[in-house]
């Protein structure tokens, strides 16, 4: 038992040993298994995207791919090389936070490879203490539209309130912040507290931004060092989109460089820094309340237009009319309005003269009105008098002729042409005869630099289909005919609107304007024409007075806010106004102007010149509310040929433009690239 108790002791040792000396040699063998099977090395990392935009706010979730895909640790750290405009959670989250440009990047723990994202933030982070209902807020990219004008300065350090800062004489007056709101919310209150901590600005403009029926200015004084705290009603006010909206475009625009007060000529000190700061911007949801007591209810002589301050809670408007005091009854009350582009108050309007109910009705009136809305009516306004006359032309008109009398032709064969000359109109009464060249004419002096003819007339009497006029020159034999023109048209029922350009040198003529009226002969029978105007118009030369600009609410012109390339810069010179742009892509940019939609202008006349770029063509387009509009009605189109020199365009308006926008649009960008560095002079813009 003795030997056999040492031998197992010894083969115990011998084993121990035997298996000692293997198991270092084991493990190694075992670790480098291990290592080829389990510790495969990172080679690269890779991102899907390598550029991304955001809105302030708002996240973007990235993901890395780490190579090759059988690598052991896949593991990856994130970062954002600029965290006051993005952050980047550790799972690859972005948080856009400010506008700005920052790089986010993923870099493997194996290897430190990197995989980098290009982050792009538009808009501003919005803090929930200050603002309610809006989702983002941006600088306005007309801001900087043009040269030299700057961007205004945002800061959202402070998370109660919102701080900007610009210079007045560096940035455009018509620069906005846009506040783009939640379509979703159904508020009934609108709150702005804004505060002027430094520099000199008496006031600031807001806009509810839409087309005419939904858009709201509002102007708001200021008080340095006083947050000043404006609410609006907005009850009831519809901001959804597309067929279900309204006209709203989701936004509010704060024009904060715009004082709006064109009488106020001291605008203080614009080279000074101005800070302002934004306490509270709401849609806030609460009471529904009916709309305030209207606002500077008139009636406007000029335009015979019963006028209001629209009311942003008001649903629709009721006006309570008497005749002779007699209260009209409920379906001879009017109830077509229309939106009047007033800033900083917006009006509603109507024109009785236009409503079927009052064409034939003339007498004395007076009208009160109301604003309605889901909670109720606003009170009635005090009553304002009116009267309304015959419906009638404003009176003959006569410009650029020695005499406002018309003659009968010297060498007419029928000698039975009478003429009389009302209030309303110059009337020309005769019979039809053989001779279809009898004429009566007008007088004018030869040197006038007029451009264009303009006739507004009616039938009232005979078969008269054509007509003719002559720009008369010194008769047979005169040299090339210097100084003659005519031309003949189509005439239709009711009144007629002829609207010619004048192509000869009127001063090489006789001075005398001749009107072939008799151009139907015997056929027409007894005849009679009203001419309710005969204008010679557009007196302008090489050494033009001056840009003329007539039947526009500013002199102004505007750099299309949709526009796909931001390079047009308009400057007004004494002599003209003056469009400059790099041909784009994009042919629809356009600049526009803007009109009263009840004008009753019936032409519409252009005077330019092509002074650099490659432009051969142009259009411009009497604009109305956009896609869906109804018949288009109040959209007008027209596309013309451009060539060296000054041009001259005289378009007949055929649109209803109190249906429209009230908006004039100019396509100079027709030619596309092909255009270069293009610029345009304008020397008149006229709605006459």
């Amino acid at each position: 038992m003795k030997n056999k108790s040492i031998l197992l002791t010894l083969s115990l040792c011998c084993m121990m040993t035997v298996s000692g000396c293997n198991f270092n040699n084991t493990q190694s063998s075992k670790s480098s298994t291990s290592n080829s099977i389990t510790n495969v090395k990172v080679t690269g990392v890779s991102l899907i995207e390598e550029y991304c935009t955001l809105d302030a706010g708002t996240t973007y979730q990235l993901e890395a791919t780490v190579l090759p895909i059988t690598a052991t640790n896949t593991n990856v750290k994130w970062s954002s090389s600029d965290e006051s405009v993005a952050t980047v959670d550790q799972t690859g989250l972005i948080t856009g936070y400010n506008n700005g440009f920052c790089i986010v990047s993923a870099t493997t723990e194996d290897g430190n490879y990197v995989a980098e994202c290009e982050v792009t933030v538009t808009g501003y982070h919005l803090s929930q203490n200050v603002y309610t209902n809006f989702s983002k807020l941006e600088n306005n990219t007309y801001n900087t539209s043009v040269e030299g004008f700057k961007n205004y300065n945002i800061s959202v350090e402070n998370e109660n309130y919102t701080e900007v800062s610009f210079k007045r004489g560096e940035t455009n007056e018509w620069a906005s912040l846009i506040a783009w709101y939640n379509r979703s919310a159904n508020p009934t209150e609108f709150v702005l507290e804004i505060e002027l901590v430094q520099g000199e600005l008496p006031a600031l403009l807001y806009e509810f931004s839409g087309d005419l029926n939904f858009k709201q200015f509002k102007r708001i004084e200021l008080k340095k060092g006083e947050i000043v705290t404006h609410k609006l009603n907005v009850t009831d006010i519809n901001l959804k989109e597309g067929d279900e909206g309204a006209g709203c475009w989701g936004s509010v625009f704060l024009e904060l460089n715009n004082p709006f007060d064109s009488s106020d000529t001291n605008r203080g000190n614009v080279s000074e820094e101005v800070i302002l700061r934004i306490h509270k911007m709401g849609l806030i949801e609460g009471t529904k309340e009916a709309p305030s007591k209207l606002n500077n209810l008139k009636f406007n002589p000029e335009t015979e237009r019963i006028e209001f301050e629209k009311d942003m809670a008001a649903s629709s408007y009721e006006l309570e009319v008497y005749k002779d005091d007699e209260k009209l009854t409920l379906d001879q009350v009017p109830t077509r309005f229309t939106a009047i582009e007033q800033i900083p108050n917006m009006k509603i309007g109507f024109t009785p003269k236009k409503d079927e109910n009052f064409a034939e009705v003339e007498g004395n009136y007076k009208v009160r009105a109301r604003a309605t809305n889901s909670a109720g009516s606003s009170e009635w306004t005090d009553f304002v008098d009116f009267t309304i006359g015959a419906a009638s032309t404003e009176g003959f008109r006569c410009t650029g002729f020695t005499s406002s009398t018309m003659n009968v032709g010297a060498w007419n064969t029928d000698k039975n042409y009478q003429i009389e000359q009302t209030e309303e109109a110059l009337v020309v009464s005769f019979v039809g005869g053989t001779n279809t060249w009898d004429s009566t004419n007008m007088t004018f002096d030869p040197n006038t630099t007029a451009t264009t003819l303009r006739l507004e007339f009616e039938v009232l009497e005979g078969n008269i289909t054509e007509m003719g006029i002559e720009f008369a020159d010194w008769g047979e034999g005169a040299e090339n005919e210097d100084g003659k023109q005519q031309n003949f048209f189509q005439v239709t029922e009711g009144r007629n609107i002829q609207v010619i350009e004048i192509t000869t040198d009127l001063s090489k003529g006789l001075g005398q304007l001749n009107f072939f009226l008799n151009w139907n002969g015997e056929s027409i029978g007894n005849a009679k024409i009203a001419f309710y105007a005969i204008e010679l118009i557009g007196e302008t030369s090489e050494e033009s007075s001056g840009f003329i600009c007539t039947g526009f609410t500013s002199s102004t012109m505007n750099v299309g806010e949709w526009n796909t390339d931001k390079n047009y810069q308009i400057e007004q010179t004494e002599e003209a106004l003056v469009v400059s742009f790099v041909g784009g892509t994009n042919t629809w940019d356009t600049t526009n102007m803007k009109f009263d939609p009840n004008t009753t202008a019936t032409t519409l006349r252009l005077e330019f010149e092509v002074l650099e770029g490659n432009i051969t063509e142009m259009g411009i387009e009497f604009a109305d509310w956009g896609e869906g509009a109804e018949n288009e009605d109040g959209k007008q189109q027209n596309f013309f040929q451009v060539t060296e020199g000054r041009n001259i365009q005289v378009i007949e308006i055929t649109t209803d433009l109190s249906k429209g926008l009230g908006q004039l649009n100019f396509f100079l960008n027709w030619n596309g690239e092909s255009i270069g560095n293009a610029k345009i002079a304008f020397y008149a813009i006229e709605l006459i």
